[in-house]
């Protein structure tokens, strides 16, 4: 598997999460946290400070940081 497929496997799987989640209407702050908080999945999908840089510049984190 190649860098990019890999990412977009964990840009999907990141979304997955989060609508399945957000589906369970929990409030802001259980949603902040077991996504984009310190011990939440995208900390955990991405570990090092460059990872999260490059996600956060991604479409992925731009579609999800719109919900």
């Amino acid at each position: 598997m190649d860098l990019e497929s890999s990412l977009t496997d964990k840009h999907t799987e990141i979304q997955q999460i989060a609508q399945n989640l957000y589906a369970k209407e929990p409030d802001w702050v259980t949603f902040y946290r077991e996504i984009l908080g310190i011990r939440g999945i995208v900390r955990h999908s991405f570990p090092t400070k460059d990872m999260l840089n490059d996600f956060e510049q991604s479409d992925a984190y731009r579609r999800f940081s719109k919900c």
